[in-house]
């Protein structure tokens, strides 16, 4: 389901309902901060919670919803638990660049400046 048909279903009453880990992951990323922030955050910490509950994932679903949440939760002002999810992604796939300067600003945000040059 690509992220338009998912936006209008979940407006309209969502007639779809997402059950696995990775439609799961799929919502909560397609409901992450727009327009309305505080809204479609907590959407995506939902969905993403279920998402981490869900059976039988594969390790990319793990790891993907591992990145998904350290957004998440830093969304949600869990700046910890942001880095925890971040610092688990990357000992999943240490080389991501993209991940590790998120990772940087998650523990920048949470006041561990020194740490985050590093």
């Amino acid at each position: 389901m690509s992220d338009i048909a998912s936006r209008f279903n979940a407006e309209e009453g969502g007639a779809y309902a997402p059950t696995s880990g990775s439609h799961l992951r799929h919502w909560a990323r397609v409901f992450g901060p727009l327009e309305n922030c505080r809204t479609t955050s907590d959407i995506a910490y939902k969905l993403g919670r279920e998402a981490e509950e869900a059976k039988n994932k594969s390790r990319f679903l793990i790891y993907q919803n591992l990145k998904l949440m350290a957004h998440v939760y830093g969304w949600h002002g869990e700046l910890d638990r942001s880095i925890q999810q971040a610092e688990a992604a990357v000992g999943m796939s240490p080389y991501d660049a993209e991940l590790r300067s998120s990772m940087a600003g998650f523990i920048a945000n949470a006041g561990k400046l020194d740490e985050a040059i590093e």
